[in-house]
């Protein structure tokens, strides 16, 4: 599968997104919350570039990689399941300022490419001994540093940040699956028809929530009225 560059401008556009629509207090909560600066100074720094060793230069385009390991970052920083996951990336305002999703009115990925992302790393790691999803936390992190800004305890985490931390299909952290399940979770992966050497044997999964009409809560595709925005966070 080939990795394709994220196109989407880095600059959030206030007058276009769903923070318009926010109320004052809401877009100053989420703002003065973790999601401003975890928006502002660490996504917007996340080289896409060094993940280019798990993908192929061939296939079709893979889901916009900052995305993935921008969830993947706040997964784990949060301590939250992949189910709330999805969730709040879909219904809270906090989420989708984080991750440069609040003019979208679609999830950027399916829960099968996220798991298909993490396996991959977590299986070169084990086959080359090279941390992707750590290296590039720190890179984040000593970026960070050079701005001289004041950082919170919750930004000073993502410096320390590493593949064992990423939690994988099986519910466990990657640190804590041995070379066995590994492998055998390979073999599941493949069973499924999910090839995970670089070229997905299926087509990925859609995962199609719709916002609506730029506000903070949204609407799944079954049409069901998503929860309201919890926007208090870790603290900037």
């Amino acid at each position: 599968m080939a990795r394709t560059d994220n196109m989407r401008d880095t600059q959030l556009n206030f007058f276009e997104d769903h923070m318009k629509h926010a109320g004052e207090q809401t877009r100053k909560a989420v703002l003065s919350s973790w999601a401003g600066p975890f928006g502002d100074r660490v996504y917007p720094k996340i080289d896409e570039s060094m993940f280019d060793p798990i993908y192929s230069t061939h296939g079709r385009p893979a889901s916009p990689t900052n995305d993935l390991v921008g969830a993947c970052m706040l997964q784990v920083l949060l301590g939250i399941s992949e189910e709330d996951l999805f969730l709040r990336m879909l219904t809270d305002l906090t989420f989708q300022y984080a991750l440069h999703r609040t003019t979208e009115e679609k999830l950027p990925f399916s829960k099968v490419t996220l798991r298909r992302f993490k396996t991959r790393l977590w299986h070169h790691f084990e086959a080359t001994g090279d941390d992707l999803f750590g290296v590039c936390c720190q890179d984040v992190f000593e970026r960070m540093k050079k701005e001289e800004k004041p950082m919170s305890r919750f930004l000073r985490r993502i410096g320390k940040l590493t593949v064992q931390d990423l939690v994988l299909p099986d519910g466990k952290k990657a640190g804590h699956m041995s070379g066995d399940a590994a492998k055998e979770e390979t073999a599941k992966e493949k069973d499924s028809g999910q090839d995970l050497s670089g070229r997905e044997g299926r087509k990925d999964e859609t995962e199609t929530g719709t916002c609506s009409g730029g506000t903070a809560g949204c609407t799944d595709d079954t049409g069901g009225s998503g929860r309201s925005a919890d926007i208090q966070g870790a603290g900037h």
